[in-house]
């Protein structure tokens, strides 16, 4: 008989894997491009992106994105991390912007690699920070 202790240990595990979202060290799909605008209109164009296509999006019943930002205190960058509403610690997309030191932004994205958080999405973050214009991915 498995006693409740194995259950539970059993349990932990397959919960951890399902809420970890990107964690560092993990290997996970990412794309570093360069932007001709300061870092602060990058970060910028990052965050109208995900506020267009993940948080005004509706893809699930019931399934809501937000974004947590953060500008670094010299306005030289920041991030914009991408989670659930209902999982406090679990990052589906972040985007990293910082000072290339000429002038121009470098941006880092990385996503969790599972589902629609894959190389489209990435082709869209890209899209969309370089253009600045919101691209979301195309559907399918």
């Amino acid at each position: 008989m498995i006693s409740r202790t194995w259950v539970a240990g059993l349990a932990c595990v397959a919960l951890a894997g399902c809420v970890a979202g990107i964690e560092p060290g993990g290997q996970h799909p990412q794309r570093d491009f360069t932007v001709a605008a300061a870092p602060s209109a990058v970060l910028l164009r990052a965050a109208d992106y995900v506020r267009v296509c993940h948080e005004e999006s509706r893809r699930s019943v019931g399934v809501v994105f937000v974004a947590e930002r953060e500008a670094d205190a010299k306005g030289l960058g920041g991030e914009v991390r991408v989670r659930r509403e209902d999982l406090l610690h679990k990052y589906f997309e972040i985007i990293t912007v910082r000072h290339d030191g000429k002038g121009d932004a470098l941006v880092s994205v990385t996503v969790l690699g599972s589902d629609e958080w894959d190389g489209a999405e990435l082709d869209a973050v890209e899209r969309s920070v370089t253009s600045a214009t919101p691209q979301c991915r195309k559907a399918g």
